[in-house]
């Protein structure tokens, strides 16, 4: 592919899009001068997919007529109140730290919008979609190029933006190959300056993407320059040529329906990290927000993919994913001295253990809740299963030492006395073979009477 300018990146970015599924729609159609909006649709959308109406106002970030149709759609059980109240929430969702605004609205998108009715004089919970994660072509899907913002009447026209029913959720930015100047680290600086001027944008976003028609990275609201990464593969099974343009991966790999909701949901995360001031001694609390790389995405779904055929599941009910509790992690510690270890636990994590971790988070694995680094009495363990008692430990090299074996001999002992089952695995065996290491967690879960009850739901092999 030969690209010659930001336009012609711009025109070829639009058209793989297209390729996907995208509908695509010209920024300035939509502008609330603008004349009705008629045949902007490039593609073929599917038969649900409404157009969308032209802005009120060049601040309004959200497609407004196209959520609440989605909303309406995506929840038909759902109490029309309580739709109208998701949509406000999703409207009004505001933080003076643009990355707590961001964090309350991915959880919003990831887990379902939380919903206080009355019901028969008694208050209940409903849950409002966004987003059909389970069918992608339930959503509407739209490209969007030269999209004008304006914000305390400053004004920026980003140069595409993703749209999923209605909600701006990635922003890619390009530059001129051509132009000595306008580098990846441009565009990466040119997304900086958006989140200054036109802050609304980017509560709602997922993940930015940009390019110089040469490189092509991804990276969140967060993310260090050096943390924007390429997406090297696009079916997952072994790396694309290096003669295949880095944006066209990127987009075919990265940008395809399955694979954007299958991250947005399942593979974006919110770290909280303290700092101190060296100066004024005071702790603040950074929050970081970082998206899985393509290698650690497709590891991850591998093993999962391994495991349930290990299992001989007909689906994966076991395995889907799961959005209680996603943010609701706690470690429960209550002796000081072991906190700081907890979290240079949680900081220094294996492969392995980061594997297992996408495995099981969330209730993924048996509806069963797993907690990370967690404390049991005077221990602290790899993971932990409070439902079922268990505690499974995945070891490097360092536990092949007399000394690590007698230590890890004492605190099996002490979890065993305590009424913990206790289960050990190399890190290696994760890595090479995950279906033995859940068929022998499964085994043992079976093993305890009070859990019989979920073998007739039909989870055991």
């Amino acid at each position: 592919m030969t690209i010659f300018n930001e336009s012609e990146i711009e025109k070829f970015s639009i058209s793989e899009l297209k390729k996907l599924g995208f509908g695509y729609i010209y920024g300035p159609n939509l502008d609330p001068d603008s004349e009705p909006l008629q045949q902007v649709l490039m593609g073929e959308p599917p038969l649900t997919m409404e157009l969308p109406d032209k802005r009120e106002g060049y601040g309004d970030i959200i497609l407004k007529n196209t959520l609440e149709f989605k909303i309406r759609f995506l929840n038909p059980d759902v109490s029309p109140k309580a739709r109208d109240e998701a949509l406000k929430k999703v409207l009004s969702v505001y933080s003076p730290q643009l990355i707590d605004a961001n964090e309350t609205f991915h959880k919003m998108l990831a887990e379902g919008v939380h919903i206080s009715v009355q019901k028969d004089g008694q208050e209940r919970g409903e849950r409002v979609w966004l987003i059909d994660f389970q069918n992608p072509e339930n959503n509407d899907f739209f490209v969007i190029n030269q999209f004008t913002v304006v914000e305390h009447n400053q004004n920026k026209r980003p140069d595409v933006i993703l749209y999923i029913n209605g909600i701006p959720l990635v922003v890619i930015e390009l530059k001129n190959p051509a132009d000595e100047h306008a580098t990846i680290r441009k565009a990466y600086d040119q997304i900086q300056t958006y989140k200054k001027v036109i802050p609304s944008l980017f509560i709602y976003n997922t993940f930015c993407v940009i390019s110089d028609g040469l490189e092509a990275k991804a990276g969140t609201i967060s993310s260090a320059f050096s943390r924007f990464q390429a997406w090297k593969t696009i079916t997952g099974e072994k790396e694309a040529s290096a003669h295949v343009n880095q944006l066209e991966v990127l987009i075919n790999g990265m940008l395809n329906k399955t694979t954007m909701l299958d991250l947005i949901r399942n593979f974006i995360v919110f770290e909280k990290d303290k700092k101190t001031d060296a100066k004024t001694g005071l702790v603040q609390v950074e929050t970081i927000k970082k998206i899985a790389a393509y290698h650690q995405y497709h590891a991850v779904n591998k093993a999962i993919a391994s495991t349930i055929k290990a299992m001989k599941l007909p689906s994966s009910p076991a395995l889907l994913p799961k959005v209680e509790g996603r943010y609701s992690y706690r470690g429960n510690l209550k002796f000081s001295g072991l906190i700081n270890e907890a979290r240079k636990l949680r900081e220094k994590q294996t492969p392995a253990e980061d594997i297992f971790w996408e495995l099981v988070r969330n209730k993924k694995f048996l509806e069963l809740k797993f907690r990370r680094q967690h404390q049991v009495g005077e221990y602290i363990v790899d993971f932990y299963s409070h439902e079922v008692k268990l505690v499974v430990e995945f070891d490097g090299e360092v536990h092949n030492t007399f000394e690590q074996q007698k230590h890890d001999s004492k605190r099996d002992k002490y979890l065993s006395s305590v009424g913990c089952s206790v289960l050990r695995f190399k890190n290696e065996e994760l890595l090479n073979q995950p279906e033995m290491v859940f068929e022998k967690i499964l085994s043992q879960i079976n093993q305890n009477p009070s859990l019989s009850g979920r073998g007739k739901k039909g989870i055991n092999c």
